[in-house]
């Protein structure tokens, strides 16, 4: 049986940390249950996503933000 879900109906339009909060509450399903595969083409994930919507940082200020943001499981 194949389970689909559309995450964007429990992430989309939440602040990143409910986002981190939801992933939290589900990680044990990564790479078990739930399959995630990036669609890069979709959305301005890195600009609104990761830089939280402000266009102006250096590159070393987006470096020292990516790596803050990482997180393993």
């Amino acid at each position: 049986m194949i389970i689909f879900l559309t995450f964007q109906l429990f992430f989309d339009n939440q602040p990143t940390k409910t986002r981190n909060t939801l992933a939290d509450s589900i990680k044990q399903k990564f790479g078990n249950t739930f399959i995630v595969l990036p669609n890069p083409m979709y959305g301005a994930w890195q600009t609104d996503g990761i830089y939280e919507g402000n266009y102006n940082w250096s590159p070393a200020q987006k470096d020292s933000i990516i790596r803050e943001k990482l997180i393993g499981y």
